[in-house]
């Protein structure tokens, strides 16, 4: 089951990552599917109590969790969830958080035709990571060499399938990479597409899909995988 696969490798990333001493590690989103039940909260704390007893755990909501769902783990001492766009800092580097942002329809929308809604809900969207770029900005004026990483949840255009099936974009929260290389960042980590897969912005910054750690589906049949990143100085790999 999805359950069990999940808790499988969830016991094996505690057994295995702490050797490549991490000094932080970060979730993408999607840690919990749809509205919980207790045995899956509980599965999950598990987890993040041994990430968090072996360093900082730093994670976004992603589409699949619930409003507020992940609110309990913040009482772990190192561990920390955004539902909104914030900065994080960590000791040598900045993180730009981006959860799944989703739009609210106001009372003024309800007689608004459907692509006047649409271009409301942009237009909110844009405004909140526009915001994030100016947060983000503004913190590195005190540490302008220190390296900066965008960790996010979000449809990344040009993604494709684990079959190589283009993805298309409908209503849902989607980046260009020219969005991405806006940040001026020097790695981008994003969860939300299953199959793992890596572009490049700015001469080089990589912009990854780790893809789930697990198969999902039974369509899922490429290799799964977890990211190690490493960042020296500005560079990241």
């Amino acid at each position: 089951s999805r359950f069990e696969e999940g808790a499988e490798i969830r016991r094996w990333m505690v057994n295995t990552l702490p050797a490549y001493e991490p000094d932080a590690y970060l979730i993408g989103g999607d840690l919990l599917h749809g509205r919980s039940t207790i045995a899956e909260r509980e599965a999950a704390m598990r987890f993040l109590r041994a990430l968090d007893h072996d360093a900082e755990v730093v994670g976004v909501y992603g589409n699949h969790e619930a409003t507020n769902d992940l609110g309990i783990y913040n009482a772990l001492p190192r561990t920390r969830f955004y539902q909104d766009p914030t900065v994080h800092v960590l000791p040598g580097v900045v993180l730009a958080c981006l959860p799944w942002l989703r739009y609210v329809p106001t009372q003024a929308d309800l007689h608004l035709p459907p692509n006047a809604v649409a271009a409301n809900a942009a237009r909110s969207i844009g405004e909140r990571v526009e915001a994030l770029r100016v947060e983000l900005a503004e913190t590195m004026v005190d540490a302008p060499d220190m390296p900066r990483v965008v960790l996010g949840h979000a449809m990344i255009r040009g993604a494709k399938t684990a079959l190589g099936q283009p993805i298309p974009i409908g209503s849902e929260f989607a980046l260009g990479l020219d969005d991405l290389a806006s940040f001026g960042a020097d790695a981008y980590l994003f969860g939300h597409v299953h199959a793992g897969q890596e572009w490049t912005v700015n001469a080089g910054a990589p912009v990854v899909y780790p893809g789930s750690p697990h198969r999902t589906t039974y369509g899922e049949i490429e290799e799964k995988r977890v990211a190690v990143i490493t960042i020296e100085g500005r560079d990241a790999s």
